[in-house]
């Protein structure tokens, strides 16, 4: 597991920026599903166990390295508001990702719901003169993250959070369109305002899921991927297919290979997906690498059988890919 997120006994810069540059490696493998599905979970647990909540504000939590009392204002961006904008990133990729497993964590939704308050708490500007700059690195967190895709599918979690995301982005879309944006020094920023706009457009991606049964092309499902992009037949090492049903499930075992199809899809698509498979109940999402003849795609979501299967019912993988009956 990457490093995990700890406050320093004293005030020292490079440790700081040490802490955050890990968290921003560990952000950027949760959101591209690089990480073991376990590791991120125990990544959020840590969070969720780590969050601050303010005596003053009791409906925020942070994740800042110190104290704010008599801090200033631009170390206060540094040391206490960074950190929350890339922790609350996390634990929303566990929830976009991971779903059912994400809110198992005790106290989860709370600190969620509290992290995204406390995120917003500045407007996501700079201090002072870096008011500008800042917006953007900040803006900058949360394309990498994946924010705009969460409050996408998760509007309502924090509608203060979403709003002032969408108000953000939606001023910075303004002055490139115009093409003049400065900070306070009157230094130019809109090259850097473009190269944001760039991360923001590519980080809303569509979700690639791996099928194994009745959403495979020709099976009794396969009218729910109507519209989503076939990637090809596909392979996942790391589980075991079984017909617990009409329908087969797979389980997590090392020694095993189930082969099937990849797709990307949208997210009113994976919602409808969700609802099929009973996410949190009959299956639950994981995440994996899957190999194509195109190469080895990380990330792809997988559908985990959550109930016991009898031995006999397992399918090998010479009658595989499955076929209804």
């Amino acid at each position: 597991m990457r490093k995990r997120f700890y406050r320093p006994s004293t005030v020292d810069h490079e440790e700081c920026a040490r802490i955050t540059k890990n968290l921003r490696e560990t952000l950027n493998a949760v959101a591209a599903g690089t990480i073991d599905p376990e590791d991120a979970l125990e990544h959020a647990r840590w969070l969720v166990l780590q969050a601050k909540v303010p005596h003053r504000n009791p409906d925020m939590a942070f994740w800042g390295y110190f104290e704010p009392d008599g801090m200033p204002h631009d170390a206060r961006v540094e040391y206490i508001y960074t950190p929350t904008y890339i922790a609350v990133s996390i634990l929303a990729n566990e929830l976009m990702r991971l779903p059912s497993r994400a809110m198992k964590i005790d106290g989860f939704e709370e600190i969620l719901k509290k992290g995204l308050k406390a995120a917003a708490g500045r407007n996501f500007d700079g201090a002072g003169y870096e008011a500008v700059s800042g917006l953007l690195d900040t803006l900058e967190i949360f394309a990498d993250g994946r924010m705009f895709d969460f409050i996408d599918t998760y509007p309502d979690i924090d509608p203060t959070f979403t709003r002032l995301l969408l108000n953000s982005e939606a001023f910075v879309a303004r002055k490139v369109r115009e093409g003049k944006l400065s900070g306070g020094w009157g230094e130019d920023c809109l090259q850097r305002a473009w190269a944001v706009m760039g991360k923001i457009r590519s980080s809303r991606v569509k979700t690639k899921v791996f099928v194994y049964g009745t959403l495979m092309s020709g099976r009794s499902n396969s009218f729910l991927m109507d519209g989503s992009l076939f990637l090809g037949e596909a392979s996942v090492r790391g589980y075991s297919m079984y017909e617990p049903s009409w329908y087969p499930g797979v389980r997590r075992d090392p020694d095993g290979v189930v082969l099937g199809e990849l797709y990307e899809v949208d997210k009113e698509t994976m919602k409808r997906l969700n609802e099929l498979e009973g996410e949190g109940s009959l299956y639950e999402l994981d995440y994996t690498a899957a190999v194509t003849d195109a190469g080895t795609i990380h990330g792809a979501a997988v559908y985990v059988y959550l109930h016991d299967v009898r031995p006999e019912s397992h399918v090998p993988l010479e009658n595989q890919p499955w076929r209804e009956r």
